[in-house]
């Protein structure tokens, strides 16, 4: 991060000294600026990695996951019989910042009935988004681009 920001300052200082027309630094600053921008913007497919959490793009997840959790908790299903993947695994009390403790499993936990999948997780194998697809999830939220399903696993 202090890179990028060092290479934008280093950017504008090169582009305002360079003796270009005002007119055109004007317009390849807007377009500089218009290109980072966008990048908060974007949506790629689900099994590609993504940086969402360095973007704007993520601001949605913690209202998805907070609707999600509501409907799991009415269904009387706990945490710890939900298997998920990085970033859910956290304790609510650090997602929340509140003082419960509670956690979902990892995803391989022979335990779990329940796996919760989103588009958010960079670590779930390919196979598991062919094999839990989000139209069959008994419980699905979705908003901004993020989205995350409840499925009963397949055994």
């Amino acid at each position: 991060m202090p890179l990028y920001i060092i290479f934008i300052i280093l950017f504008v200082r090169l582009l305002f000294e360079s003796g270009i027309s005002i007119r055109m630094t004007n317009i390849i600053f807007l377009l500089g600026f218009l290109s980072l921008i966008s990048g908060h913007f974007w949506k790629y497919p689900d099994q590609i990695a993504k940086g969402c959490d360095s973007s704007l793009a993520y601001k949605p997840v913690f209202s998805v996951y907070k609707d999600i959790s509501k409907e799991i908790e009415n269904q009387n299903i706990t945490k710890k019989d939900v298997s998920s993947f990085f970033p859910l695994l956290s304790e609510e009390k650090y997602i929340f910042l509140n003082e419960n403790p509670e956690k979902h499993s990892t995803w391989n936990n022979p335990t779990a009935t329940y796996l919760l999948l989103s588009n958010i997780h960079n670590d779930a194998p390919d196979s598991l988004y062919q094999l839990y697809r989000k139209e069959e999830a008994i419980i699905l939220k979705e908003k901004g681009g993020i989205w995350m399903a409840l499925h009963k696993i397949k055994k």
